[in-house]
């Protein structure tokens, strides 16, 4: 018998809080999850519940994602415009 390689996992890599708070902090638009729902505070259900009811904002027309402005995002959760 012949032995079966073994299949690596795949795994999604979640950016480190850094990683998240820079991007907020550079980009016009962030993922709803895991970046937004990280910098509110508040779990993945509810950030998905939270952007279907209007709560929070999002950018439709872009296939599945749903970005999230960074606009809208920054004085929510404390962040200035980023220095230029």
């Amino acid at each position: 018998m012949r032995k079966r390689a073994k299949r690596a996992k795949r795994t999604k890599r979640t950016p480190s809080p850094e990683q998240m708070r820079r991007d907020i902090l550079t980009k016009l638009a962030v993922p709803l999850w895991p970046h937004t729902g990280w910098a509110l505070g508040v779990g993945r259900s509810l950030t998905y519940e939270g952007a279907e009811s209007g709560v929070i904002p999002t950018i439709e027309g872009i296939g599945r994602r749903k970005p999230v402005p960074t606009s809208w995002l920054r004085p929510k959760v404390g962040l200035g415009e980023p220095s230029t």
